[in-house]
């Protein structure tokens, strides 16, 4: 999925760059939270993914190895992958 190619790690094309926890605002594509590395395990379908958090959060409640749920969001002017815990 050419899409997530810019979230992709440069050695790891499963794993993709996320934000995780704090304020959502979708259509504005304003997110605080923090970054987190997530390994993909299954497509949903093209803006729905299954995976698992590869880093520990610090400011949010989460583990690494927890299952999440990434969805890929999109407006005219941004695009940004954002997780929570499944």
């Amino acid at each position: 999925m050419q899409h997530l190619d810019q979230f992709r790690h440069p050695g790891y094309p499963d794993d993709v760059a996320a934000v995780y926890g704090g304020n959502t605002a979708i259509q504005d594509i304003s997110f605080q939270g923090e970054q987190v590395w997530v390994r993909i395990h299954h497509a949903c379908d093209e803006t729905s993914f299954r995976g698992i958090l590869l880093n520990q959060p610090v400011t949010y409640a989460g583990s690494k190895g927890d299952p999440v749920l990434v969805r890929h969001v999109t407006t005219d002017a941004a695009s940004i992958l954002v997780c929570s815990r499944a």
